[in-house]
């Protein structure tokens, strides 16, 4: 420090401390140190978060141990390890992923429904995050940067910049059994489901030349008897059920679900599948089918199967992981682990564990053509069959001022009107006429455009507006009080006085009475 300090100190102190710190400080600190304003470490942060964690860490106790071991990893959420197959945790060691006797079903739930936090696995070139663990993966992290530190020690930064995807085909067919027994109690249909679900994947996977089924690949029933159901079969023949929904056919539709780490694989297991199921093949395969049905269930539901026949529906190619808007690319939202990594580095803002929520939040203004386009980008091949995305506008009217110039309802409404369409398009053809071509001499062709016979008088409902001159609502007719002639175009109308009093002359008492 100097030692001939100045007597008139600067007005304009730095606000910034000195890079280059004294090596003498002084020996005398100041009398009146500056008592901060920020709280005190103890005190909560004046500024929390406006996003708190969806899943808080929680306080696990003394019992965590120093690692898990054979590839897994310590889950603060859930205070337990989480482990790769075969393993399972040991209560013996501890918890610890040293026990290969493990709980039905252990790896193929333990990450089901997981969001941000799915685990990482190596991949190929790179780490890559889903729900479903490859078989071939040998160890799982906590996050993308774990996994590049544990798998690409030399190449960590290469890692974390290379994107990585792991796919899935999912291949849409349908049964007609004829003769199953729909009567049954729903307990008995699930059942069935579960039994043909079993003996469908364990069919296929021995049957199909090539095809290699490994322990992720499975079938999902997804309707059976007319109820839709979610039950599912993996080719280690484990099962799962959930919940029925009800009707009566003989319809039992069904969903392969193939992984692999490249799109060219599930390609080739596409064609496989294409090409066994025809002909003799496909005859034989459903025969067998029929059999291990008959041989292996105790359900009433399928007892009764005479005949089996088969039905190809269309089938997709699509990632596991989160949902990204892929700009640049595709004007939609895909799952194929190709997201950007300032994605990854911020989930929370970009990645959604639903399409359609992805849909929503990136292409708000054209929400329908996002799904429809996901499924483009996303399908291999189809029978004409493609999945139905509900459109709230389809068959409702709209004025249709660049061609018709009438209103119309064929679904083609600009994107601005399909957006807020309780406000531009109506359900039937007399209100989208009364409201957009109103006036004597559009009216009538406007309802005969659309085939509805014009009426004898316009309008052909009791409609009402205001009569700016007088201050009063009128109605649109031609004759005595309380007619004021027909509406213009731009009079807003209204089914009753009452009404029209309260939305535009709520001011004036006597407006009912005028």
């Amino acid at each position: 420090p100097s030692t001939s300090p100045s007597d008139v100190p600067s007005t304009t102190p730095s606000l910034a401390p000195s890079s280059e710190p004294s090596d003498h400080p002084s020996l005398n600190p100041s009398e009146s140190p500056t008592i901060s304003s920020m709280p005190t470490p103890d005190d909560p942060s004046a500024k929390p978060s406006a996003q708190p964690s969806s899943r808080p860490s929680r306080d696990c106790g003394p019992y965590v141990p120093e690692r898990c071991g054979n590839g897994g990893f310590w889950s603060p959420y859930t205070c337990e390890c989480l482990c790769v197959a075969p393993y399972c945790p040991n209560e013996i060691t501890n918890g610890t992923c040293s026990s290969t006797t493990c709980p039905a079903n252990y790896h193929e739930t333990l990450f089901e429904g997981c969001t941000l936090d799915c685990p990482w696995f190596k991949l190929d070139s790179s780490c890559a995050s889903a729900s479903v663990v490859p078989e071939e993966a040998t160890a799982i992290y906590s996050s993308k940067n774990d996994c590049c530190n544990g798998q690409f020690a030399g190449d960590v930064s290469g890692c974390m910049e290379r994107p990585a995807g792991f796919s899935v085909l999912k291949y849409n067919a349908r049964f007609t059994m004829s003769g199953i027994d729909c009567k049954t109690p729903s307990s008995d249909r699930a059942a069935a489901a579960g039994d043909i679900a079993r003996a469908v994947i364990s069919k296929v996977c021995s049957t199909v030349p090539g095809l290699n089924c490994g322990r992720n690949d499975k079938i999902k029933i997804t309707k059976i008897c007319g109820s839709n159901v979610d039950v599912e079969a993996s080719a280690s023949s484990s099962t799962r059920r959930r919940a029925l929904q009800t009707s009566d056919d003989e319809v039992v539709e069904f969903t392969i679900l193939l992984n692999a780490i490249a799109q060219e694989d599930l390609r080739q297991k596409d064609a496989l599948l294409g090409q066994y199921f025809q002909g003799t093949n496909l005859n034989n395969l459903l025969i067998a089918i029929k059999n291990e049905i008959l041989a292996s269930s105790a359900t009433r539901t399928v007892q009764t199967i005479t005949t089996i026949y088969y039905e190809f529906l269309n089938s997709f190619i699509s990632g596991l992981g989160l949902y990204y808007p892929a700009w640049g690319s595709k004007e939609t939202c895909l799952n194929d682990g190709m997201q950007q990594e300032y994605m990854n580095n911020n989930p929370d803002a970009w990645l959604y564990t639903t399409l359609e929520a992805c849909c929503d939040r990136y292409y708000s203004w054209a929400t329908n053509e996002c799904l429809k386009l996901h499924y483009e980008a996303t399908m291999v091949s189809s029978s004409g069959a493609v999945p139905i995305i509900f459109d709230p506008t389809a068959e409702l009217y709209y004025p249709d001022w660049l061609n018709t110039n009438t209103c119309v309802n064929d679904g083609n409404a600009p994107q601005y009107m399909k957006v807020n369409y309780e406000t531009w398009m109506y359900v039937t053809l007399f209100d989208c006429c009364k409201t957009y071509y109103g006036w004597n001499d559009a009216f009538t062709p406007c309802l005969e455009a659309g085939g509805v016979n014009p009426p004898t008088k316009a309008p052909i409902e009791d409609s009402w507006y205001v009569d700016w001159a007088n201050f009063k609502c009128v109605k649109s007719c031609e004759g005595p009080s309380p007619c004021g002639g027909f509406h213009k175009s731009w009079n807003i109308l209204h089914l009753s006085k009452a009404v029209c009093c309260e939305e535009h002359l709520s001011w004036k008492d006597t407006c009912l009475l005028d």
